[in-house]
């Protein structure tokens, strides 16, 4: 079945092994570091780190679909980052969502069906502490894309979006504990810094690859406006949370800080190249 949100991991391709190796090694650190916590939480914590490494190497793979290396040094960095906090893995999920339904990288628009996954994602993902944000988001981003695409849309989608925003704050209000701002320490400041610089300074270049399923290329204007929306993200979670906030999106402040790392071998790469 067509969709925008899901896409596969065929282990055909060195970077789909190195996530699956790195998910699992992750999880196995989460769960040794933990052990002392007791079975469950051990548990517990393997798999909310081995999710942020796999969650940082996904949003990687949105911002930056050409260099494989930015997804490489996402995972481990999304790692380091579970260290000093867990991430909210629904909430990042929700962003990651609604990233890649702006970038297209499946080659598809959201679709009925995804809406009707992403109402019932967004009323589960608000009913999280700080949750509303990223899952208000998701919806925003189908309005946007409705109204961007004009009359080859249907009208249905204006509709599909504002229920995914409606259900977000529904369950948020009514149900999700408060979500209280914690002070900015230094830590923080830096880490925002370098993820807001990481996505708006690097340069983007020709984008080669193609949408997973349409083969079509991917559209340069849709993979900067999905690092605009990463930026937009994080800021909103620096304001709303903190340095709580912040690392809720742990996994999303990973992918955007290692960016200029990537960048900067691929030139290098190509220079020596080059010379040759």
């Amino acid at each position: 079945m067509r969709s925008a949100l899901g896409r596969p991991i065929d282990i055909r391709y060195a970077s789909n092994r190195y996530v699956i190796f790195v998910t699992l090694a992750a999880g196995a650190v989460g769960l040794l570091a933990s052990l002392g916590d007791g079975v469950g939480n051990a548990i517990g914590s393997g798999l909310v780190a081995g999710g942020a490494a796999f969650l940082a190497w996904a949003v990687a793979r949105e911002l930056d679909p050409d260099r494989v290396l930015a997804s490489y040094l996402a995972a481990p960095a999304g790692l380091a980052l579970w260290f000093f906090d867990a991430p909210g893995l629904l909430i990042t999920g929700a962003v990651l969502l609604a990233i890649r339904s702006v970038v297209r990288t499946t080659g598809y628009p959201v679709l009925v069906g995804d809406v009707a996954f992403l109402v019932a994602y967004a009323a589960i993902t608000g009913l999280r502490p700080g949750g509303v944000l990223g899952a208000a988001a998701l919806g925003v981003v189908v309005v946007g894309d409705t109204l961007v695409a004009g009359r080859s849309r249907p009208a249905v989608y204006y509709a599909g979006g504002l229920a995914v925003v409606v259900a977000a704050v529904a369950t948020s209000v009514v149900w999700a504990d408060a979500f209280g701002f914690t002070t900015i320490t230094l830590g923080a400041a830096v880490l925002i810094g370098l993820a807001i610089a990481g996505a708006t300074l690097t340069p983007l270049g020709d984008v080669r690859s193609v949408g997973d399923y349409s083969g079509r290329p991917l559209d340069p204007r849709r993979v900067r406006a999905g690092r605009m929306l990463a930026v937009a993200l994080a800021a909103g979670y620096l304001v709303y949370g903190g340095s709580d906030g912040l690392t809720t999106v742990g996994p999303l402040l990973a992918a955007m800080a290692v960016l200029p790392l990537s960048a900067r071998y691929d030139a290098r790469t190509a220079v020596s190249r080059v010379s040759r």
